[in-house]
């Protein structure tokens, strides 16, 4: 389960096997969330078993019923602190109440009769609800089962917060990444030494140019550059010594051809 917070890619078998252990067919992660002024169902991850086109089919067809169950599982589960898996057949006063919505009746024409489902996520019920789902011939789910489901959820519930402050991180890094490399400037994050740890295209090409790279190693060559831009990679202290006047702590590296050349500015991070 924990593989799954820097690895979602693995969320799949691993729903399957908590629905295998719970007797189920499958098993769903998604959210409800708002887009507008109406609430949606927004599929995560579910088990390799599913048609997942199939599901968004269902989603967008059976939204509004759809809501109002996860409404009522959202209510029933939402008690202390405990993960609470809930039977659908505590959704309504009858099971004939609860086949008689069009959702419902959607799900039995794909073989499913029973669900159970809960919230991962009690300090926002928007997010990570849990569903098991279960032919006619499982049946509902028996009780041993259902509690042990809960044992395996709280870790479910972890990993899924886990994995949310890394996919989050990721994102940012990759959006920083393509802003990064859409400058019209070199950029490059480097160790006192000369060592590159991130250089964006412009910043490899300028490298090329004035050869400023140690062979095709990932390493500038400080020593080529003017001693008062040595000193800016030693220490922090050595930067804004120009007060007001910043632009002049900038350094030129004079080119090959006469008035041509590069301006480098270096800034601690």
């Amino acid at each position: 389960i924990y593989d799954c917070a820097m690895s979602p890619q693995e969320w799949p078998s691993v729903l399957q096997d908590i629905a295998h252990a719970s007797g189920a067919f499958g098993a769903m992660i998604f959210d409800c969330e708002w887009r507008g002024a109406t609430e949606r169902v927004a599929l995560r991850y579910c088990s390799a078993v599913y048609d997942t086109a199939l599901v968004g089919w269902y989603v967008e067809t059976h939204n509004a019923p759809e809501v109002c169950d996860q409404g009522r599982f959202a209510q029933l589960s939402s008690l202390g602190d405990e993960v609470n898996l809930i039977r659908c057949d505590d959704l309504y006063p009858s099971r004939a109440e609860l086949e008689s919505k069009a959702n419902m009746q959607a799900m039995m024409q794909f073989g499913v009769h029973y669900r159970a489902g809960a919230l991962l996520s009690k300090d926002s019920a928007a997010m990570d609800r849990f569903a098991l789902q279960f032919r006619k011939e499982q049946g509902p789910i028996a009780e041993p089962a259902r509690l042990l489901a809960q044992s395996f959820l709280p870790h479910v519930a972890k990993a899924l917060s886990i994995g949310r402050a890394f996919q989050e991180n990721k994102e940012q890094t990759q959006a920083l990444a393509r802003t990064l490399e859409a400058v019209p400037f070199g950029i490059g994050v480097i160790k006192a030494a000369g060592d590159i740890l991130y250089a964006n295209a412009e910043f490899r090409a300028l490298c090329d140019e004035f050869r400023l790279m140690r062979s095709a190693k990932a390493v500038l060559r400080v020593e080529t550059l003017p001693l008062a831009m040595q000193s800016l990679l030693r220490s922090a202290r050595d930067h804004g010594k120009f007060g007001a006047r910043p632009l002049r702590e900038a350094a030129f590296l004079p080119g090959r051809i006469e008035s041509t050349g590069l301006f480098i500015e270096i800034s601690p991070i």
